[in-house]
């Protein structure tokens, strides 16, 4: 399936856009604590930058299954473009935010941390650049 497929098929049920979103936060919050709480020394970056990290992707689940299980409905003709712009912009920001983080414990980070964290950012990005074609009218 190619990219405009998968596009054009998530625009008839957009909702699956934000699960899509909520697991893959999910996944990264459970990931983030994960490594803070049993494997920071592998990764190098500090339990407490993880902890808040977690944190704040926790909560960009909380938002997109939010926005899975309320915003649509049959009474609604809610415009589910701007929900989702919000987590567009807030993937970005954490995309931004995170290369600040990797050259500031750059000392501290272990190969497998920079790799793990590189590999998230592209994920998310991936995601991001979906999200933007599923949002454009």
């Amino acid at each position: 399936m190619d990219i405009q497929t998968a596009v054009e098929k998530v625009k008839s049920n957009p909702k699956v856009i934000f699960l899509i979103d909520g697991i893959g936060a999910l996944v990264t919050s459970l990931s983030l604590f994960g490594i803070g709480f049993l494997l920071q020394e592998h990764f190098g970056m500090p339990k407490n930058i993880l902890y808040v990290l977690s944190s704040i992707v926790a909560f960009y689940a909380i938002y997109s299954f939010s926005c899975y299980f309320f915003l649509f409905d049959k009474n609604t003709t809610k415009k589910w473009q701007s929900y989702l712009k919000v987590i567009i912009t807030a993937n970005i920001l954490y995309c931004v935010v995170m290369p600040f983080l990797l050259m500031f414990h750059y000392e501290s980070l272990t190969v497998l941390g920079i790799s793990y964290f590189i590999f998230e950012i592209i994920v998310i990005l991936t995601l991001v650049f979906f999200e933007i074609k599923v949002a454009s009218k």
